[in-house]
């Protein structure tokens, strides 16, 4: 049995923790070195353990940590450094190996590898039978891997551990609730003054921009510019290819289905310019021409002598249609271009308008809700259309058990890092336990938030002698 979880996210005593809570994270934050000066041997090797038994295995208890620790200290000797210039030889921290044989550990593998928020939470994952080694279910927090083992975890384990907490229905209701209320708050104001709320909303954006600046890749303006002159490109080709020949054409192939306004909806205001040309040419003999393209040039292309004074005067009027409606495509592909490529934030005096209230939560829907037996189905009869959010907060996904869309815990950055002796595929939450983790010159294997000091006072604690 593991040593009882007691007070291990107290603010007062201060122990830091391998775990990668905020309470941790504070702890880490205050820690200061101890006070070594009035002590005596025994003290700062006593407090030296203290503190450093506190961060590694501190979910084992002393004697079955006594029976783990190897005094040996494993560690990599620079062979040139007697050639070299003695100021440039690195030392070897082997002091901070004091604590490497609970590396192999399978529990404190998977929390080296990220695959859970703290040890004890991989003893849980190890225990519900969620984690194999080398393909094979391990039962045992204790096992020690070997060099070359491949472990795994679930992803949804892995996805839970490190990720938002799950927020209860109750909560998820309230925030709904906060939302929507702020939402109607926002909309009120809008529509009292959309000059005054318009420029907020601006500023505010303007602001965001100036804050996360330095967030943004030097690359972005000069790959907007690359995808604007695609697009240039592929605005002059559509241009070019926009004819009157090619709008006969298809008015031809539309002609072939059943026929309306939205048949000719990409060239805006001049549909009706398409429906006349269609209505003109409906009864010709040109309307049933199997190659359209074809015969849209042939047709434009009679010279008057060949035609009768009806047939010329027809197409004259179709040739001219035709071509008022290729000049004005022509002219509402660069609309669309100048319109895209400009920055947005033009004032809008209807903006305002566009937007609605949406239906309230009362404490009767609330209450309905959480009382029934199948809450979640429940939640239908009550929908909710928020313009930011389909779903109940973090349940985008009731089935899931992490928070749903998907979102890092919070305060993970400090406690990503990376060991260097085992090789993680974060894709499959698989990972190699390379080989045990060494002292090299400069610098150990071993993750520690500790200094040499205290390491060294810890392991004379425990081999009962010094280095």
């Amino acid at each position: 049995m593991p040593r009882p979880a007691k007070n291990l996210d107290s603010l007062v005593r201060g122990r830091v923790r391998a775990s990668m809570s905020k309470y941790n994270l504070f702890n880490l934050y205050k820690k200061r070195n101890p006070f070594y000066s009035n002590k005596s041997q025994f003290q700062q090797k006593w407090m030296s353990k203290q503190e450093t038994r506190a961060y590694h295995g501190e979910h084992l208890i002393e004697s079955r940590f006594k029976n783990i620790f190897d005094s040996q200290l494993q560690g990599v000797a620079q062979l040139d450094a007697s050639l070299g210039n003695a100021k440039d030889v690195q030392r070897t921290p082997l002091k901070l190996q004091a604590f490497a044989a609970l590396e192999r550990r399978l529990d404190v593998a998977l929390f080296r590898s990220m695959f859970a928020s703290s040890v004890r939470q991989a003893r849980q994952f190890i225990l519900s039978a969620s984690v194999k080694v080398n393909d094979v279910k391990i039962a045992h927090p204790s096992y020690l891997l070997s060099p070359g083992d491949v472990f795994s975890v679930q992803p949804d384990k892995v996805m839970t551990a490190l990720g938002r907490t799950k927020p209860s229905l109750k909560k998820s209701l309230a925030v709904d609730t906060t939302q929507i209320a702020m939402w109607n708050s926002f909309v009120k104001k809008a529509r009292a003054d959309p000059k005054a709320v318009w420029d907020q909303q601006q500023k505010k954006q303007q602001e965001r921009k100036e804050l996360t600046k330095h967030l943004v890749d030097n690359n972005t303006e000069r790959k907007h510019d690359l995808a604007m002159e695609k697009k240039l490109k592929q605005v002059k080709a559509l241009q070019k290819a926009t004819t009157k020949q090619s709008v006969l054409r298809d008015v031809l192939v539309a002609a072939q289905s059943e026929l309306t306004e939205a048949s000719f909806k990409k060239f805006g205001a001049d549909a009706e310019k398409c429906l006349k040309i269609h209505e003109m040419i409906k009864d010709h003999e040109i309307a049933k021409a199997s190659d359209a393209q074809e015969a849209a040039e042939t047709w434009l292309g009679q010279k008057k002598e060949a035609l009768s004074e009806a047939e010329f005067t027809t197409l004259r009027k179709v040739a001219q249609l035709a071509n008022e409606v290729a000049l004005g495509y022509q002219k509402k592909l660069r609309t669309d271009l100048t319109n895209e490529s400009k920055e947005t934030g033009a004032y809008d005096p209807d903006w305002a308008k566009e937007l609605t209230m949406h239906k309230k939560l009362t404490k009767e829907d609330v209450v309905a809700i959480l009382e029934d037996e199948s809450p979640l189905e429940k939640l239908k009869e009550f929908p909710v259309s928020l313009h930011f959010q389909k779903n109940h907060f973090g349940l985008a996904d009731p089935k899931k058990p992490f928070f749903t869309p998907w979102a890092p815990r919070q305060f993970l950055a400090p406690f990503a890092i990376h060991p260097h002796h085992i090789e993680i595929d974060w894709t499959t939450c698989h990972a190699v336990y390379l080989r045990d983790p060494v002292a090299r010159p400069g610098h150990s294997e071993v993750i520690t938030p500790f200094g040499e000091d205290i390491h060294e006072r810890a392991y004379m604690y425990y081999a009962r002698k010094g280095l």
